[in-house]
């Protein structure tokens, strides 16, 4: 069964947590809407680009060389102590 998650998503590191957990595609609508509202069509391509950037990012420091192999184990639970 293909997982996709499809709410609450609003920077690369939401993207980055739920590949992480095991999603296969992730998809981010609301977020996109206030810079669509104010700038348009690039308002959109600078918020897709800042979250490519916070993914890949998250991706450099776990080590993750593609989005295929990104380890759950990185992800900290909430209450771990």
């Amino acid at each position: 069964m293909k997982i996709f998650v499809d709410c609450g998503v609003e920077n690369g590191l939401d993207v980055f947590k739920a590949l992480a957990l095991g999603a296969n595609a992730v998809s981010a609508g609301r977020v996109v809407m206030d810079p669509l509202s104010k700038k348009g069509a690039e308002g959109v391509r600078q918020i897709v680009a800042d979250m490519t950037a916070q993914l890949a990012g998250a991706m450099a420091r776990t080590n993750s060389p593609n989005i295929t192999e990104i380890d759950p184990s990185v992800i900290r639970p909430m209450f771990a102590r």
